[in-house]
Parts: C-alpha cells; sequence; structure tokens
C-alpha cells in the first residue's frame, strides 16, 4: 500500500500561469488539507494494524483477552483503507484538474496576447488612414485656396459676363467640395479607428476574462464535490 510522508504534503504548483490569487490559494489549502487527512488516517491505520500484529503475538502467547486494546475489528482496517483510498482519488482528481486549468489558463493568455498584438496592428492601420485623411485635407484646403485666387484673377483680368460668373461659382463650388469630401474621410477614419479598438477589445478581452472565471468556478464546484465526497 503506499503511503505518504511528510513531503507529499505540499500544494502543487501551477507551471507558468497566474491563476487568481483567491481561486488558486482556495484550491490548494484543500489539496493541502486532504492530503493531511489521508496522512492522519494512514497513521491511524498504521496504528491499528500495529495493534493487530500485537494481537497475533499475545494469542500465540495466550495474554490477549476480549477486552484487549489489541483486539482490533478487521471491519474498522478495512473502512480506515477505503477512507485512504477515496482520499488518494480526490487529491488525483484535484492535482489532474489543477493542471488542467493551468494549461486552459496558460491557452487563454496566448490568444489574449495574439488579440492584443492584432489590436495593436489594427491601432496602426487606422492611424495611417487618419493621416493619410489629414494630409488630403491640407491638400484640398491648398486646391481651394489657389482655386479661389485663380477665380478673383479671373474675375479681375476680364469683364464681368455670365459665364465668367458661371465658371467663378463653379471653380469656388468644387473646392468647397472637396474640402468637403477629405473632412468627411478624416472623421470616418477616426470613426474608424475608435470602432476598432472598442470591438476589438470588447470581442477579445472581455470573453477571455469570463471564460476564465466560469473554468475558475466549475473548478470550484469540482473541488467542493470532491471534498464533500
Amino acid at each position: 500500500m503506499m503511503r505518504y510522508s511528510e513531503r507529499d504534503v505540499v500544494p502543487p504548483a501551477c507551471p507558468k500561469t497566474k491563476l487568481l490569487p483567491a481561486a488558486r490559494d482556495e484550491l490548494a489549502a484543500r489539496l493541502l488539507n486532504e492530503q493531511r487527512h489521508a496522512l492522519d488516517l494512514e497513521e491511524d491505520l498504521a496504528s491499528l494494524e500495529g495493534q493487530r500484529g500485537g494481537e497475533g503475538d499475545g494469542r500465540a502467547e495466550g495474554r490477549v483477552t476480549a477486552q484487549s486494546p489489541a483486539a482490533v475489528a478487521p471491519s474498522k482496517i478495512v473502512g480506515l483503507q477505503e477512507r485512504v483510498a477515496a482520499l488518494k482519488a480526490g487529491r488525483d482528481r484535484l492535482i489532474s484538474a489543477l493542471d488542467t486549468q493551468a494549461a486552459e489558463v496558460e491557452r487563454l493568455q496566448s490568444l489574449n496576447a495574439a488579440l492584443a498584438e492584432a489590436l495593436q496592428a489594427s491601432q496602426r492601420t487606422a492611424a495611417e488612414w487618419e493621416r493619410q485623411a489629414l494630409a488630403g485635407l491640407e491638400h484640398a484646403a491648398r486646391l481651394k485656396d489657389l482655386l479661389e485666387e485663380s477665380a478673383a484673377w479671373s474675375a479681375g483680368a476680364s469683364p464681368a459676363s455670365p459665364r465668367s460668373d458661371a465658371q467663378q461659382r463653379l471653380l469656388e463650388e468644387s473646392a468647397a467640395r472637396a474640402a468637403l469630401e477629405v473632412q468627411v474621410q478624416g472623421l470616418s477614419a477616426t470613426l474608424a479607428q475608435a470602432a476598432l479598438a472598442s470591438g476589438q477589445m470588447e470581442r477579445g478581452v472581455l470573453p477571455v476574462l469570463m471564460h476564465v472565471e466560469a473554468e475558475l468556478q466549475c473548478l470550484l464546484a469540482r473541488g467542493a464535490g470532491v471534498e464533500a465526497g
């Protein structure tokens, strides 16, 4: 029969992960209590088995009576053995659950890192769009100034006529329309950048945190069931 030693009574470490402190400490404390309980039961079992050995020696010498402390019922020893085996099985399930949870948290951390990197790349792209839109806005402003200067020069260089007035208004309206289009592009780029950042954050970080919380709650519930059993 496998036996515990004092060095076995240690909560296992989760490799390369950072569980939520409260949940991690609770699981470690529960596992430590299970191991200590199993150790106490094994010590009681060893003591009872020693008493049975003493009973056999006493009977060989004709010294054991029905009231002797060495007269231990075999059913009690079997019951203790079953309890020790159940505690060991519970301990193994807790260790396996901790390992599984550690692997899952590592996977989610990797996924979160990948999502954060994708978010940064999207933000860089949106910033580039905004830069190009602002450059276009400046270009449109210069074009508008040139068109207005050209319209003013044309108006001063030739006598006023319905046709020249129409051309001047057309030039001014074209310049204003170009400026408005670039302003719309700049605002659209800014809006796209904000929506992209918000959407990436909502789709990436929040589901990861909710999944981690759900997994921890499930693990704690399984540990409570093992402890109750």
